[in-house]
């Protein structure tokens, strides 16, 4: 019954960063353009910019387009059926992404403190290509109360480049059988 008790936790956990993040200003690089006050909308339709770039003008976008294998649309398999995991099902392990230190204190807590949370019944894996930002998360991690021995028996870092907190935006997605099998 202790993995239900640590999977609520988590869940709890990640609901306020969800909540905190949803609060927080948003900040961009490019100034934001306005008529009187009021925010221009962007048009419904792709810009002769956007249309002169193959896939999604990012950075992030170039790897993706050179690993169709890896982040292509697939086809289910023949005559079986499957379920989604749900978020409050056992686990084998925890998948997070913390691409930068500058991510704001609030979401920079809110991850540390879910994986503080879960490395004592799971292995975390963190995506974080960013060296800063994995001495940034490990530190937190230490101010929440995870000792040396379970960041460095629990804690992973997995070094891939990553524009986002949200892993159902870019993550595995893991599905059951009618079996249970994952």
């Amino acid at each position: 019954m202790d993995y239900r008790r640590s999977a609520a936790m988590a869940v709890l956990v990640a609901c306020s960063a969800f909540w905190t993040c949803e609060s927080m200003p948003v900040e961009t690089s490019a100034p934001k353009q306005t008529v009187d006050d009021h925010f221009i909308m962007l048009p419904a339709w792709k810009t002769q910019s956007e249309k002169a770039v193959p896939g999604k003008a990012d950075n992030y976008s170039d790897f993706r387009l050179q690993h169709p294998e890896w982040y292509s649309a697939t086809e289910p398999p023949k005559g079986k059926k499957f379920s989604a995991l749900l978020e409050w099902d056992p686990s084998q392990a925890l998948l997070l992404a913390y691409p930068s230190a500058g991510m704001g204190e609030s979401v920079s807590n809110s991850i540390a403190m879910i994986a503080v949370h879960a490395a004592p019944n799971t292995d975390v894996y963190i995506v974080s290509k960013a060296l800063g930002a994995q001495q940034n998360i490990v530190d937190l991690m230490k101010k929440g109360g995870l000792s040396q021995d379970l960041i460095d028996s629990k804690i992973h870092f997995l070094e891939f480049e990553a524009d986002s907190i949200w892993m159902i935006d870019f993550g595995p997605f893991p599905l059951l059988d009618q079996a249970g099998n994952l």
